[in-house]
């Protein structure tokens, strides 16, 4: 996809990156669908928007914000769907400059974030989906990672623990800002996930296809849904 030239970062899925769905840079499968939901916040009718979308060279996705005017309560989620792949896939990107930062991602809500460079790991279901750029993905892990450390610690954390976070904090900047070489590897045991590609093939970008382990199999519940050989044991 073409970038726009001044495009801002996106911290999730949100209605710019749904009126972008909806120009010619995505094929779009089905309208988008509006209609009114009340907000869990404020219990005022707020504003849904639904589309099912083609990612190219991937797969169908559903894109779903919901707006409220009332109270600006904003949430998004990102679905994908199909048949279960036999095989994980750990997306592995090598971000040298800031066109890297520009390129497209799809995170499922069962993929895994790392970023070696910074011993950086975020566990899978870790911000949910989110259609956004690598900037943008970026910068919400910086902005839970904030959230989460301050409610953990707080005033109450000793002053080397708070030096160590503000250490990580400035090279956490350092990455989403594009002043140092970086990699971002996302591991997703459902295949649900995508990165955009710079060129076939794309250098910087390598796509690994493994078998789940049984403990993800087990966290996905697939172990207990296993037809295979049904027949035989009954």
């Amino acid at each position: 996809a073409s970038q726009p030239q001044g495009r801002q970062p996106k911290a999730a899925f949100d209605m710019k990156m749904l009126d972008k769905v909806l120009t010619d840079e995505v094929q779009l499968v089905k309208d988008a669908a509006q209609f009114s939901t009340q907000c869990s916040s404020c219990s005022a009718d707020g504003q849904s928007r639904m589309v099912l979308i083609d990612i190219p060279h991937f797969k169908e996705v559903v894109l779903m914000s919901f707006v409220c005017d009332a109270c600006g309560n904003r949430s998004n989620e990102i679905k994908t769907g199909g048949v279960i792949p036999p095989q994980a896939t750990r997306l592995t990107l090598k971000c040298l400059s800031r066109s890297d930062l520009t390129r497209d991602v799809l995170k499922s809500d069962t993929a895994g974030i790392s970023i070696p460079e910074l011993e950086l790991e975020l566990q899978p279901g870790t911000l949910g989906g989110k259609f956004t750029t690598v900037e943008g993905l970026l910068t919400n892990v910086q902005d839970q990672l904030t959230e989460t450390m301050a409610y953990m610690y707080g005033d109450s954390s000793d002053e080397a623990t708070r030096n160590r976070f503000v250490s990580f904090m400035v090279e956490m900047g350092k990455v989403v800002s594009g002043e140092v070489p970086f990699t971002l590897v996302l591991e997703d045991p459902l295949s649900n996930s995508f990165i955009e590609k710079h060129g076939d093939p794309d250098p910087n970008l390598q796509i690994e296809l493994f078998d789940r382990t049984h403990e993800q199999n087990d966290d996905l519940g697939l172990n207990d849904s296993k037809t295979e050989g049904y027949q035989e044991d009954h």
